[in-house]
């Protein structure tokens, strides 16, 4: 396609729009906050207009729609995003970070239901994937759940108002009923996860790439795009920036600090890991990706600096001022203010703050915050690096929201022991899927990177590895704790 591409990012806490030209640079970019509800839902609705908004402005920088020939979206994946009596859109969209589903994956758990799926799938459910939180909303509000029709993703429903077609893609669609044998839906896992209802509303199954429809009269005059301007199935957010990031070596792993920590690493297909933790993504090339998507992340330090009175357009900078200030000391947090699904699962799991002393300050609290969520990312690297089979050789590129501060990279690069490529591109994801649609001679991982950024572990290295034993010691020990009215209290993966 010699026209140029827009590329739409339908993240959790920002909805972004990129205009890529046929060599694959990013040219023109817009974005839109969304608003934290607190109950991690969302209105529908609303994140279509912002979606149309950021859309229209990229058309407008871009001096008008003649030169775009097609769109594509990458987003969020898992939670319940629903459309009512065919057509109609609720309310309300459940996110993948819900807790909602948490009596259901606890019955799961408890009656083998985790394991078997595992050992079917690869993937370790959670609360916030579709599954629980269908049994959850089926239970708690039968004469609403009577009327839905159709159960997709966030990049589904934006697709859905762009054009009016009901589709998702392999990589949406693998969690939690996709066969990895057939590349289909299985009609085992429906039964197995007692979703047999759910059969008749999840869509059709669409190759990523693949054009779905032209712009609706009404979506056309929203985005300030042509009706007659193509829209193209896309991936889920973390295939699109792997691809982005031009990693494509088992054992690479891509990090990512974003509102979830996220570790993502190319693993051998077949049978799923011997480690029943994390999730397994299918990719269009009939590779697979292993995710180990922590509850924690960027949004669990908003909470601190939200709780703690870092307030105005500098309180990164003041934080981590702070936090430099402070003196050495051995706190230790444990970030799960959401439960946990990977690299272990632990739906009832809460934050803990250990090692706190009558001189403790709130800078060192606030390291210690970060240094949590860290070293979930770092549990999550160790284990999608040993299953690629090839720790230790693969390389490391750190992006999100959070790989912009050279002390979160840093930090990163001491726990990792290993060097830190940081890529700066806040358009990741939408370059990596708006190469579905380019030549195969453009390059998204370099065309767009005028920076490289690396940063190598220094010299206080084994304090560092020190601290990281008796982080993962107590977690360990609460979660006996978190777990034990369930069946479930193996040792945690090997790191």
């Amino acid at each position: 396609m010699s026209k140029k591409i827009l590329a739409l990012d339908v993240g959790t806490s920002m909805i972004k729009a990129v205009l890529v030209s046929a060599e694959g640079k990013s040219l023109f970019s817009a974005s839109s906050p969304v608003e934290d509800s607190g109950r991690h839902d969302v209105d529908p609705e609303q994140i279509w207009r912002k979606a149309a908004a950021v859309i229209a402005e990229v058309v407008g920088k871009a001096g008008g729609n003649s030169e775009i020939g097609a769109l594509i979206a990458t987003g969020q994946g898992d939670g319940l995003w629903m459309l009512e009596n065919g057509t109609e859109t609720p309310a309300s969209a459940v996110l993948w970070n819900s807790s909602d589903g948490s009596a259901v994956v606890h019955d799961w758990e408890t009656d083998g239901t985790i394991a078997s799926h595992f050992d079917a799938t690869g993937t370790v459910l959670w609360p916030g994937c579709s599954a629980a939180l269908w049994r959850w909303f089926a239970k708690k509000e039968p004469a609403r759940a009577a009327k839905v029709t159709t159960v997709f993703t966030a990049k589904d429903f934006i697709n859905f108002k762009l054009t009016g077609v009901i589709a998702t893609d392999i990589t949406d669609a693998t969690i939690p009923f996709i066969d990895p044998a057939g590349r289909n839906y299985s009609e085992a896992a429906f039964e197995r996860l007692g979703c047999q209802d759910m059969r008749a509303l999840v869509p059709e199954v669409l190759e990523a790439g693949s054009a779905i429809a032209p712009l609706t009269a009404e979506a056309a005059a929203l985005t300030g795009l042509s009706e007659s301007t193509s829209v193209h199935m896309g991936l889920l957010d973390v295939a699109a920036m792997m691809i982005g990031s031009g990693l494509k070596n088992q054992g690479d792993v891509l990090a990512v600090l974003g509102t979830t920590a996220a570790s993502i690493s190319i693993v051998p297909a077949g049978k799923p890991s011997k480690n029943a933790v994390g999730a397994t993504i299918y990719l269009p090339d009939g590779q697979h990706l292993r995710v180990m998507g922590s509850s924690s992340g960027t949004a669990t330090l908003e909470w601190f600096l939200k709780t703690h009175g870092f307030e105005g357009a500098n309180r990164y900078q003041d934080f981590w001022k702070e936090v430099e200030d402070a003196e050495p000391s051995g706190e230790i947090f444990l970030p799960y203010l959401n439960g946990e699904r990977a690299p272990f699962l632990a739906t009832n799991a809460f934050g803990v703050l250990l090692g706190i002393t009558s001189t403790t300050t709130r800078g060192a609290i606030g390291r210690a915050v970060v240094e949590g969520v860290t070293m979930s990312l770092k549990h999550g690297m160790s284990v999608v690096a040993s299953e690629a089979k090839l720790a230790g050789q693969g390389s490391i590129t750190l992006a999100g929201g959070g790989s912009m501060s050279a002390n979160w990279a840093q930090l990163v690069a001491n726990l990792a022991a290993k060097p830190v490529v940081v890529d700066g591109r806040p358009d990741l994801g939408a370059l990596g899927v708006a190469s579905l649609l380019l030549p195969k001679t453009a390059d998204v991982s370099t065309s767009s990177l005028t920076k490289v950024n690396r940063f190598e572990p220094d010299k206080n290295n084994t304090d560092w590895q020190e601290k990281y034993s008796r982080f993962l010691e107590y977690v360990d020990l609460f979660r006996l704790k978190w777990l034990k009215d369930s069946n479930d209290v193996s040792p945690l993966p090997k790191h």
